[in-house]
């Protein structure tokens, strides 16, 4: 609670006294509360740009508020099922439960639909019930299709270690078909629906188009085409493919980089994801070995790269159209003790590739 005092506002909770000078003024003055302490510990040194005294301290005040605020309109969005139910919203004279919650709890539409059609999902579910009264109804989203009484437990221990990014990617490799192969599908309520055959369609000029109906003349069909100018290109890579490169250095040299985003088309290489890389990735572990090998980095978005540091994609050592998303992490995988240590970074700010 803020009170006024004589000049600037005084917090009241007992802590250490900080003053904030921001460009040469006196703005206010505080005593931080045993959370902010304990979030100066973790963080203050940790992100992409250090802050320090009275930028610090604005942040921390701030990211402690925000947080409180996310943890008020968490309980908001499971209060509106039963609002709802009651038409609360009406007996307090507002047109509709989006106009009432707007006004007292600065929801938006959105977050009002979302809150009243996955809280009402997972009511019966208390697992993922838990779940939503920590992180929000977002941390849920991704699986409120595939969740029921039988693996709710499964999914609400996903949902609780993983961010949404993860979770999404997680789903679709499962629901895709690129889950293991021996994936409790039963389990995970999740029927596979990668397809036999996918169908292209694509718009070319005259010319490159006579040129491909020449290539397909003496073949049965366009996917043997498809697969020789696949090979062909791949062999030219080939050649031009940069030697290992040892070193202490993490930075992946130039030259390994530019093959290895040619090779991958600057996509993630992870079977049916379409999404633009984030980062090159060693599947071998950079720390093992110090080596930057063309043959063992790939590229891959955020979120598949996440779930490789959790130990969540099988055959990294093979060619990635073998990869496939595991259930459990591979614990006796020779990465797996340096993947943890990679995610205890990560949660604390620090990405270490």
């Amino acid at each position: 609670m803020w009170a006024k005092g004589n000049g600037p506002f005084i917090h009241r909770e007992v802590g250490t006294c900080h003053k904030i000078v921001v460009a040469g003024a006196f703005v206010s003055q505080y005593f931080l509360t045993s959370k902010t302490m304990s979030m100066k510990k973790q963080f203050g040194g940790i992100g992409r740009k250090r802050l320090i005294g009275g930028d610090l301290e604005i942040h921390l005040r701030f990211s402690e508020y925000g947080g409180n605020a996310k943890e008020w309109l968490r309980k908001c969005a499971l209060m509106l099922p039963e609002i709802e139910r009651r038409k609360i919203w009406r007996k307090k004279g507002f047109s509709c439960i989006f106009e009432y919650a707007a006004k007292l709890a600065g929801m938006s539409k959105n977050q009002v639909y979302d809150a009243l059609r996955i809280v009402k999902k997972v009511e019966n579910l208390p697992a993922l019930r838990r779940v939503v009264e920590e992180k929000g109804v977002n941390a849920v989203r991704p699986v409120v299709t595939i969740v029921n009484e039988d693996n709710q437990e499964f999914w609400a221990e996903k949902a609780m270690a993983f961010s949404v990014r993860e979770l999404e990617v997680y789903v679709k490799g499962v629901k895709s078909g690129f889950g293991e192969q021996n994936n409790r599908s039963e389990f995970c309520n999740v029927t596979k629906t990668q397809p036999v055959k996918v169908i292209v369609t694509m718009n070319l000029d005259p010319e490159t188009a006579d040129q491909l109906n020449k290539m397909k003349a003496n073949s049965e069909d366009w996917e043997e085409v498809m697969k020789k100018l696949l090979t062909i290109r791949r062999e030219q890579l080939e050649q031009k493919k940069p030697e290992p490169v040892k070193t202490e250095a993490r930075s992946v040299p130039k030259a390994i980089e530019s093959f290895v985003l040619e090779r991958d088309s600057k996509t993630c290489v992870v079977p049916g994801c379409k999404q633009h890389y984030h980062v090159l990735h060693h599947t071998h572990g950079f720390s093992r070995d110090k080596t930057h090998d063309p043959v063992t980095i790939h590229a891959l978005c955020k979120g598949h790269h996440d779930l490789a540091h959790r130990g969540l994609i099988q055959n990294e050592h093979k060619r990635p159209q073998y990869w496939r998303i595991l259930e459990e992490p591979a614990k006796y995988s020779p990465r797996f003790g340096l993947d943890k240590l990679v995610l205890q970074h990560r949660l604390v700010g620090v990405g270490v590739g």
